[in-house]
């Protein structure tokens, strides 16, 4: 195999890995966000998120991933602000965050998808974070978040602007551990105003350059309000093939000269193939990340590693085969009678049978992955519609394959979003029938027998039969007059563009949705 085509092999196993942790890292952080509200949220959850989204920042410049980097670098320094109490939260802040949770996704799934990115993506969500950041405040909202004590501690203490002189000797075989010092020098510019200067003394003569080893080395100069520790949080996954060393000085008011060339202009020509040039920022930046500490960073849940579904598949065909081959041995050897034969069949099959449960169940994974969507779900359309809708979820650890799991997710976001349009009443319409304001879906998972049971239950009003029965006749699903039991006006739901919404919506009302719920359950073997 050329040199080229391993390079390639190992960027692309490179760049699913860091895909599949961003999926992981989104999902858990889309449930810890889910928990946010006026008081804010936990000190560890709020470090989780902030880890979160700067390790998704760190490997998406890793790959390239300009706007990617620029907007997470923005959502960063906003949670940071919250970390360490200079930014306190209100319900504004805490929108604002979740949207920008939900435009950090986008940008992953573009990236991944190798789509092109709009520049306008986010654009209203990064123009407010970074509104906040300055102290100007939110601009597009009702609720403006002012800058005094209600959301912005003084800033009085803003940290002070520091010169940090960096030198970078990578070793030999930098390059082939995946390592490119370009993406270094991208991060570092976004933490402020960066200078450089490239040593070329290491390049031996002609003959003996080896392809893959890397000889320059550099000296960085870096004007910026973060410490070294911050700084050094760049280098983190080339510190055992490089020797790096940093000292660091206050800047004075009087202007710096620098040593080297600004790195606006060779950046941006080594950039401009692929559009990744960026602007300097400002060395009045957010303030540094706090340092990690070693227990929080540490997983809290079970430990687990990554196997390609293709691999999976294939033990379980031959588990299967597995299973096949032991029951024809049983069938043949069934006419001998030696008891040492028949005892170590029957310690056969039950090993077997081991297997087969075990292999089964390296293919399940607990319904929370589609369960945690349904909350924001929820929140939006209830807001959409003005009504007050409490979600309670049980049963989230409950496992099942992971094909039916990703099969979920449709039927579910269907009948969750029924549940809130048309089963859960506006607030004035349950007060006046003695029911509160709020009113509640539960979601439920559980085993039933050897069966898997989700149940979506809601307090509202119920199926207004007549109802259903009147817009049937009306638009030709059945004959006036037909004669149907309850059941079978209740399984008019299920008829394909049948809708009782009055005006089709965002929401509803174009009557394609429970037909298709029951066809996807269906297909993955169940019923409705």
């Amino acid at each position: 195999m050329s040199v080229q085509s391993s390079a390639s092999t190992e960027y692309a196993q490179f760049r699913e890995t860091f895909f599949a942790e961003c999926a992981e890292m989104l999902t858990d952080m889309d449930a810890k966000l889910e928990r946010l509200s006026s008081d804010g949220l936990d000190p560890e959850e709020l470090d989780a998120v902030f880890r979160a989204v700067h390790s998704i920042k760190a490997g998406a410049g890793m790959f390239n991933y300009a706007h990617l980097v620029q907007f997470a670098h923005s959502f960063e320094a906003l949670l940071d602000r919250m970390r360490d109490g200079r930014m306190l939260i209100n319900s504004v802040v805490a929108s604002l965050i979740i949207r920008a949770g939900d435009v950090l996704a986008e940008l992953v799934s573009a990236a991944q998808q190798d789509r092109t990115v709009d520049v306008n993506i986010g654009r209203d969500v990064a123009d407010d974070l970074q509104a906040l950041l300055s102290g100007d405040g939110l601009k597009d909202t009702g609720t403006a978040v002012p800058t005094d004590e209600s959301a912005l501690v003084a800033q009085s203490d803003t940290p002070p602007l520091r010169e940090i002189r960096i030198c970078f000797t990578p070793k030999a075989e930098l390059l082939r551990h995946a390592n490119e010092p370009l993406l270094l020098i991208r991060e570092l510019r976004s933490l402020g105003a960066l200078e450089v200067l490239c040593n070329a003394d290491r390049i031996p003569a002609l003959d003996a350059i080896e392809i893959e080893d890397i000889y320059l080395s550099w000296v960085f100069s870096l004007t910026t309000t973060y410490d070294e520790a911050a700084v050094r949080e760049v280098f983190e996954f080339v510190e055992d093939d490089a020797e790096i060393t940093m000292t660091s000085s206050l800047v004075s008011d009087g202007e710096d000269d620098g040593f080297g060339l600004w790195l606006d202009t060779p950046i941006a020509a080594v950039s401009e193939a692929s559009d990744i040039a960026t602007t300097p920022s400002d060395p009045s930046a957010p303030p540094k990340p706090s340092e990690m500490k070693g227990s929080d960073a540490k997983a809290s849940g079970p430990s687990s590693i990554r196997v390609d579904l293709m691999r999976v598949d294939r033990l379980v065909n031959m588990v299967g085969e597995l299973v096949i081959s032991q029951a024809m041995l049983r069938q043949e050897l069934s006419q001998i009678s030696a008891a040492s034969s028949v005892e170590g069949l029957d310690a056969l099959e039950v090993l077997t049978r081991e297997l087969q449960d075990c292999v089964m169940a390296i293919r399940m994974q607990p319904v929370r992955s589609v369960f945690s969507r349904m909350p924001r779900l929820v929140r939006e359309v209830a807001g959409k519609l003005n009504k007050q809708v409490r979600l309670e979820m049980h049963g989230e650890q409950t496992e099942l394959d992971k094909t039916v799991i990703e099969e979920l997710s449709d039927p579910l976001t269907h009948m969750i979003r029924n549940s809130v349009d048309h089963g859960i009443e506006m607030p004035d319409v349950r007060l006046a029938a003695g029911k509160p304001a709020e009113g509640t879906i539960t979601l439920t998972a559980a085993h039933v027998g050897s069966n898997i049971l989700i149940h979506i239950e809601d307090d509202g009003a119920g199926l207004n039969r007549d109802r259903l029965y009147s817009k049937a006749v009306d638009k030709g699903v059945i004959a006036a007059g037909a004669r149907l039991s309850d059941d079978e006006i209740t399984d008019l739901i299920f008829a394909p563009g049948f809708s009782t919404a009055a005006v089709v919506s965002d929401v509803s009302g174009r009557g394609v949705g429970m037909d298709v719920v029951r066809r996807n359950i269906q297909k993955i073997g169940g019923r409705i």
